[in-house]
C-alpha cells in the first residue's frame, strides 16, 4: 500500500491536475452556459490548460474532419510553458533526470505539446527565449516546432537533450570541413567523400529534414569555430607588433633588406584582411534573428540540438511574426482601399498580392542605431545577414576557401527560409492563424499563433504584450468587445 500510495496514486500529479481543469471547465459550459471560454495556464499551468482545452473540444468535434461544433467558443492560451517536465528537468539539473522522471513516475503524462496540438480549437502559445526557468529547448514553443517540422506531429521526447551525430562530432575532433570528416567517407564506402549535400528549396521541400537541420547545425558551428580561432590569431598578433613597437630603436636597413621587410609587412596585412572577412561573416551570422528567440549565436554557443530547435522554430512560427508585421502595413493600406485582412488570408492564391516584404524581418526598434556600440547590437533581420554574406562570400582568399562549402549550405539554407516564409502559401496560413481560423487540415500541423515575450518567466506582461495578447484574444474570438 505505501509503495502504491507513494508511486502510483500520488497526488497532485499530472492527470489529476488535468482532470480537474477539464470538470471545471465542462462545468462552466454546460452547467453554468458560458458562450465564450478562454482557458489560460502559465507554467505548469499549461499543462491544465491544454489538457482541458483538449478534452473540451473532444466531446464538441464532430466525428468528420471539419471545424468543430461546441456549445461554446474556446481558446486556448499556453502561456511560457513547457512541452514536457522531463525535458525541463534535462536542462536544469541534468540529462539523468530525463529517464528517471519516468522511471519514478510512470504513470504521468506531461505532454504538454501532444494535448496543444489535439485541441480542436483557437490556440495561441506565448513564450520568452530568456525564460530562466523553462530553458528555451524544452518550452513549448520549441516542441511545437519540432512536431510541425521534423517529426510529422509527434510529441514524444521532443526538447530533450540531443547528441550531436557521430559524423559531425568526428569533424569536430579532427578539425576538418563537415564534408571531409572520416565518418562521411566510410558511409560513403571505398573510404570516399560524401557528394556535398544541397540544402532545401522552396516550393519543392516543404519541410527540412533531420538530416539537412543537423548539417546546417554542423556548419554554423564550424564557421564560428574558425572564426573564433582566427581572432585569438589577430589579437596574439596585434599584441606582438605593439610589443615590438616600444623602445624600438630606428637603425640604417640596406634596400634589400627593407624591400623584405615591406614585403613582409604587405604579407602580415593581407592575412589579418583576409581574417577579418572571415570574422565579419560570423559577426553577421552571429546576429542573424530568427525572428521568435535568440540570435542564431546564441543558440549555437547553447549546444547543437539547439541550433536545430532555431532553425525549426523559425521556418513554423517566423511566419507569424511576419504576419504581424504584415497587418501593421495592411492596417494604415486598409484607409485607402477596400482591401482587408480576410480577403488577403483567403485570396492570395490570384497572384495579385504579396502580403510579406522583406522589410518585415527587420525587428529593430526605431532609431537602434543610437543605441548600438562595439558591444551592443541588435539582431541582424535574414534578409540584411543572406546580402551580407553574399556579398563577403564573393572575396576570395585562402582562409575563406576552409569554410566555402559549409557557407554555401548555410546562403541555401537562408534562401529557403526567405522564400518559405515570404511565399503565399505560408502568408495566407499565417493570417488565418492570426484570426483563429485554423483548425487541423489535411498535411497541416495546427500549432497555432505565437506571442513573443520579453517577460521573462513570472513577471508580468509589458504594455505592449498585453496589447498583442489582447489583440490575438479579440481575433480569435472574433470580437472588439472582449
Amino acid at each position: 500500500r505505501v509503495m502504491f500510495s507513494t508511486f502510483l496514486a500520488f497526488k497532485p500529479s499530472s492527470e489529476s491536475l488535468k482532470s480537474d481543469a477539464a470538470a471545471v471547465a465542462h462545468h462552466l459550459v454546460d452547467v453554468i452556459g458560458v458562450d465564450e471560454l478562454v482557458i489560460h495556464g502559465e507554467s505548469i499551468g499549461g499543462m491544465a490548460a491544454a489538457g482541458a482545452a483538449r478534452a473540451l473540444t473532444a466531446s464538441a468535434t464532430t466525428t468528420s474532419n471539419a471545424q468543430p461544433t461546441a456549445k461554446s467558443s474556446t481558446l486556448l492560451i499556453c502561456d511560457r510553458t513547457f512541452c514536457n517536465l522531463e525535458a525541463v528537468a534535462q536542462r536544469l539539473v541534468g540529462q539523468w533526470t530525463g529517464n528517471a522522471i519516468r522511471l519514478l513516475t510512470p504513470t504521468w503524462s506531461t505532454d504538454v505539446a501532444r494535448d496543444f496540438l489535439a485541441a480542436r480549437c483557437p490556440k495561441i502559445v506565448a513564450n520568452d527565449c530568456a525564460d530562466e526557468i523553462i530553458h528555451n529547448q524544452s518550452s513549448l514553443k520549441t516542441g511545437l516546432a519540432f512536431a510541425g517540422e521534423l517529426t510529422k506531429g509527434l510529441t514524444d521526447g521532443v526538447g530533450w537533450v540531443m547528441s550531436v551525430p557521430l559524423e559531425y562530432r568526428m569533424a569536430d575532433l579532427d578539425n576538418v570541413g563537415v564534408a571531409n570528416s572520416r565518418m562521411v567517407g566510410t558511409s560513403c564506402g571505398s573510404g570516399l567523400s560524401c557528394p556535398v549535400k544541397n540544402p532545401p528549396t522552396w516550393p519543392a521541400d516543404k519541410h527540412v529534414s533531420w538530416s539537412e537541420s543537423n548539417h546546417f547545425a554542423a556548419c554554423v558551428k564550424r564557421i564560428g569555430k574558425l572564426a573564433t580561432a582566427a581572432k585569438k590569431r589577430l589579437r596574439t598578433s596585434l599584441s606582438d607588433v605593439e610589443e615590438a613597437e616600444e623602445g624600438v630603436e630606428i637603425a640604417y636597413s640596406s634596400g634589400e633588406e627593407s624591400s623584405r621587410a615591406h614585403m613582409s609587412l604587405e604579407n602580415t596585412m593581407q592575412k589579418e584582411s583576409e581574417t577579418m572577412t572571415l570574422i565579419k561573416i560570423w559577426n553577421s551570422l552571429a546576429c542573424c534573428d530568427g525572428l521568435c528567440g535568440h540570435p542564431l549565436g546564441h543558440a549555437v554557443k547553447e549546444g547543437f540540438d539547439c541550433t536545430v530547435a532555431w532553425l525549426c522554430c523559425t521556418v513554423v512560427f517566423g511566419s507569424r511574426v511576419l504576419a504581424e508585421k504584415a497587418e501593421i502595413r495592411l492596417d494604415k493600406q486598409q484607409q485607402q482601399t477596400s482591401t482587408t485582412l480576410d480577403s488577403l488570408a483567403t485570396g492570395l492564391g490570384d497572384g495579385s498580392h504579396e502580403v510579406f516584404l522583406t522589410e518585415d524581418f527587420d525587428l529593430r526598434p526605431n532609431g537602434y542605431q543610437w543605441d548600438e556600440d562595439d558591444l551592443t547590437r541588435h539582431p541582424l533581420p535574414i534578409p540584411v545577414v543572406l546580402s551580407s554574406l553574399k556579398e563577403m562570400t564573393a572575396q576570395k582568399n585562402p582562409l575563406m576557401e576552409e569554410v566555402e562549402t559549409e557557407l554555401n549550405y548555410v546562403i541555401g539554407m537562408l534562401e529557403y527560409i526567405i522564400s518559405r516564409l515570404t511565399s503565399k502559401e505560408s502568408s495566407a496560413l499565417s493570417l488565418r492563424r492570426r484570426s483563429g481560423q485554423e483548425y487541423d487540415e489535411e498535411g497541416i500541423i495546427s500549432t497555432g499563433s505565437f506571442l513573443n515575450l520579453h517577460c521573462g518567466h513570472n513577471n508580468q506582461f509589458s504594455l505592449e504584450e498585453r496589447e498583442k495578447l489582447m489583440a490575438l484574444i479579440r481575433r480569435s474570438c472574433g470580437s472588439d468587445t472582449v
